[in-house]
């Protein structure tokens, strides 16, 4: 279980910094 919430946890951390660096290059653009 715990395991499971580690994997959920990387999956949303990298779409999160994915999500950011299009914000911030939006911004930029």
């Amino acid at each position: 279980m715990q395991r499971v919430g580690f994997g959920y946890d990387i999956h949303r951390l990298v779409k999160g910094r994915k999500l950011l660096l299009a914000g911030v290059f939006r911004y930029y653009a």
